[in-house]
């Protein structure tokens, strides 16, 4: 939501600097405040920075290129859509189990992506309004 914010005033590619910018310190600060160990060997430096700016920063380029030209709402329902395609990816490829409130709360996402985007394609308002005589 901020990036479409930002977005409008910026250009694409400033808005990915700003992410890289800002996402990776802030990240690392996040690490050093939990006191977790940074476990990434020499070697894994290489493909990590590939990984980081090959899939990772085109994707996001094209990604606020194209929220120029989407409305907010679809925006919102595909940025919804993010958390239940990895938790059904790990389930599913990486045979990761989810807790209770978990399979609740990806009902809940689902549900809610579904009838946002229902409720979109309706010809009748969200909000009547009363006519004035």
């Amino acid at each position: 939501m901020l990036g479409r914010l930002v977005s409008a005033r910026l250009a694409s590619r400033d808005v990915t600097v700003l992410r890289f910018v800002i996402g990776l310190p802030a990240a690392f600060l996040v690490v050093l405040a939990q006191g977790a160990p940074v476990a990434v060997s020499a070697a894994q430096l290489g493909p990590l920075a590939a990984l980081a700016l090959i899939p990772g920063l085109l994707g996001l380029a094209l990604y606020y290129v194209g929220l120029r030209a989407t409305a907010a709402s679809r925006a919102t329902l595909a940025e919804l859509a993010f958390p239940v395609t990895a938790a059904l990816l790990g389930v599913t490829v990486l045979g990761a189990s989810l807790s209770a409130t978990q399979w609740v709360g990806l009902v809940v996402v689902v549900a809610s992506v579904t009838a946002l985007g229902l409720r979109e394609r309706s010809e009748r308002p969200v909000v009547a309004t009363a006519a004035t005589p």
